[in-house]
């Protein structure tokens, strides 16, 4: 009596449409088991769709013939059948690949060669010339070249 093909999906419903009116609606088509609406868990609002559960295949089939882009309530239905619920796990991370071995093979140490003695070299300083070091800022003008800015205090007016 209960089977799988017997449960519709019915989509843009209206989002004031009760359970009620739905299992009346589709009361219609024949006998209607159970009738949900989904709703948003956190603003309890209607998600737009539900599902209705007819008693026999042959309604669900005359349901959906009858109700499948008719209006109601001021929407255009779509009444599908009901597909099989997904699992919870909406994402399921892909199988990691197996590796042959467990633990990474051991790496042997390096071979380090350090001379006996290290002779330190003669660095000759470089010469400085005049022209060798460049100014990095410009000098400044004289003290001289300022002109002082005078602001005019400004009058109330009376």
């Amino acid at each position: 009596m209960n089977s799988s093909n017997s449960k519709l999906f019915v989509g843009n419903l209206s989002f004031q449409t009760t359970r009620d009116e739905l299992m009346q609606y589709f009361s219609g088509a024949g006998t209607v088991v159970d009738a949900v609406i989904l709703t948003n868990k956190f603003s309890g609002r209607s998600r737009g769709f539900g599902f209705v559960q007819m008693s026999t295949d042959a309604e669900a089939i005359h349901a959906k013939e009858m109700f499948h882009g008719k209006e109601f309530m001021g929407r255009v239905l779509v009444v599908n059948d009901a597909t099989p619920e997904r699992p919870k796990d909406v994402y399921q991370a892909p199988e990691a690949p197996v590796m042959e071995s467990a633990a990474p093979a051991a790496m042997p140490a390096p071979v380090v060669e350090i001379p006996a003695a290290v002779e330190p070299t003669a660095v000759e300083p470089m010469p400085v010339t005049e022209t060798a070091v460049e100014p990095v800022v410009e000098p400044m003008a004289p003290a001289t070249d300022v002109v002082p800015v005078v602001e005019e205090a400004v009058k109330p007016a009376e």
